[in-house]
This record gives structure tokens, C-alpha cells and sequence, in this order.
């Protein structure tokens, strides 16, 4: 969606009057030893440009969370794709947040 080659970030500029909020485990050390990849394999370095575009385009609302080391399944193997990264009461809170301004 996020396009770094594009001056107004390809898809990204759809949203840039929306909360937007990602969350990454960035552990390039996992990637490198688990699946043989280095950092350009991982979608980091995109997902964080894209928040940094949208905040230099005034979205003070998108937000880039970095979950390092919370990547666990429920069977406890370590994976950074893992919904375990997210914090759940504190994402409530900001889409709760969001619904009431």
C-alpha cells in the first residue's frame, strides 16, 4: 500500500485524514537465523516509512508500534507475524478512542 518510489506514497496518501496504526516486530536477528532474510525482506523499513509519510503529511494520528520480542504463538514458538504483538486493552482503548471523538 506504501509506496516509497511515488512522491505521494502510492496508496498510502488514502490515508492521510485516518488514524492509522501498525504493529511490527522488527527482529532482524529471528529473520536472519529462522528464514535466512536480512532487513530488506522485512516489511519494517516499509511500514515505518509509511508512517513517517503520513506524519510529515500531517497525520498526527498514524502511529508505528514496535513490539520487539512479543512475537509468540499460542503453542509459545517464537514468530514476529504473531497477534501477540498487539497489546489488547491498549489497542481497545485507541479504536475506543477513535469512535468517540
Amino acid at each position: 500500500m506504501y509506496s516509497r518510489s511515488q512522491k505521494d506514497g502510492g496508496n498510502a496518501k488514502y490515508l492521510k485524514h485516518l488514524p492509522v496504526r501498525v504493529y511490527c516486530d522488527p527482529d532482524v536477528l529471528w529473520a536472519l537465523k529462522e528464514r535466512n532474510r536480512d532487513y530488506y525482506d522485512m516489511n519494517a523499513a516499509n511500514l515505518s516509512a509509511m508512517i513517517n509519510f503520513l506524519n510529515l503529511n500531517g497525520n498526527k494520528e498514524a502511529e508505528f508500534i514496535s513490539a520487539i520480542g512479543k512475537g509468540y504463538r499460542l503453542d509459545g514458538t517464537r514468530h514476529p507475524h504473531s497477534w501477540s504483538l498487539v497489546e489488547p486493552m491498549d489497542c481497545l482503548n485507541w479504536i475506543l478512542n477513535i469512535l468517540n471523538k
